[in-house]
């Protein structure tokens, strides 16, 4: 498994569930929900993979380091690793 595909199932129902989010923000300003969100959503999918894959490689460095695995001393990830960079 890779860093792309590692979470891709997580990165599917993520995905999903920003389309149906976005299909809602349309209809609550009255908009028709616009087929290229529907036609498109899965070209994000990567993306998201790929940052669930940073996100649990940091919990993991924190949790080997944190007595017990305390969720509640896992700080907060607030930028993206430098090595991953932007695709």
């Amino acid at each position: 498994m890779s860093r792309d595909d590692q979470f891709a199932g997580f990165a599917k129902l993520l995905a999903c569930d920003i389309r149906d989010r976005i299909r809602q923000l349309y209809a609550e300003f009255g908009l028709k929900p616009d087929s290229l969100v529907d036609l498109n959503i899965h070209k994000i999918e990567p993306l998201i993979a790929q940052r669930a894959y940073d996100f649990a490689c940091h919990v993991a460095t924190h949790t080997l380091t944190t007595a017990h695995g305390d969720m509640g001393k896992i700080p907060d990830m607030t930028t993206w690793p430098e090595e991953a960079g932007e695709r």
